[in-house]
């Protein structure tokens, strides 16, 4: 399903994907309790470790596609083993929100291949707006959001659906979301929040328009990863344009 374009909601193929998502879901979210106070959101990629019907995977090593490789590796190596410095969740469109530590089948299904109508049916299954909502009452004080422009677009799409559940954040939380363009914007409560814009010539620097997040955020946690939370927070709470994020990675 991957490789097909723009499915159409009402179709056999739709009705396909829905029905493998009620297959890989099951019942009920898999949200849990917090770990740390900066949560590290990711969407699902393409590429995936493993055979098909293998349950006995993590997600931070079945994810193998380029956009998120470093901070998965980042996670199994030194958060997962070592200091939880972040949470790291993955917005899937299989499963919905589920920590990078979750054991999940492959599968191939992606908001990017289907038209807006199927990811919207896709999100309310998903029921992305619940769980967000229940995720940021966990009291995170840092969230970092990777997602590609379908993914915020299936994120946003969910929480126009569930008003109450906007972004219910903690009172002194700060969220940062790196893109290409100030168009992309993020809702928020009080309004919507705009992204942080990287300039081209730093996405060339960071390895293209694919990997440019990973490798930037990687490093950023790469360089921190004996900073407390805290010291984290306050360094990126600073942040006002890409100028300010770069003096943070040298």
């Amino acid at each position: 399903m991957s490789k097909k374009k723009n499915i159409r909601s009402n179709t056999k193929e739709a009705k396909g994907i829905l029905d493998k998502i009620k297959e890989l879901r099951g019942n009920g979210s898999r949200i849990e309790k917090r770990h740390s106070d900066i949560l590290f959101i990711t969407g699902c990629t393409s590429g995936k470790a493993g055979d098909d019907g293998d349950e006995g995977m993590p997600a931070f090593k079945r994810y193998t596609g380029d956009a998120s490789t470093r901070m998965f590796e980042f996670f199994g190596g030194f958060c997962y083993k070592k200091k939880r410095v972040l949470d790291l969740y993955v917005l899937s469109a299989g499963y919905g929100f589920i920590p990078a530590s979750a054991s999940i089948r492959k599968y191939d299904v992606s908001f990017n291949s289907v038209d807006a109508k199927l990811r919207k049916d896709m999100a309310k299954q998903l029921e992305i707006g619940a769980d967000f909502g229940n995720i940021l009452k966990l009291g995170y004080k840092l969230i970092i959001l990777r997602l590609g422009g379908k993914y915020i677009d299936t994120l946003n799409g969910a929480l126009k659906e569930n008003d109450e559940l906007r972004y219910e954040t903690h009172d002194e939380a700060t969220i940062c979301y790196l893109a290409s363009n100030s168009k992309v914007k993020i809702l928020l409560s009080g309004g919507m929040q705009e992204a942080i814009v990287v300039p081209e010539s730093m996405r060339k620097k960071y390895s293209g328009n694919n990997r440019y997040q990973d490798r930037i955020w990687s490093t950023f946690f790469n360089k921190h990863k004996d900073c407390s939370s805290d010291e984290i927070i306050k360094k990126l709470s600073r942040v006002k344009n890409f100028n300010d994020f770069e003096e943070l990675l040298q």
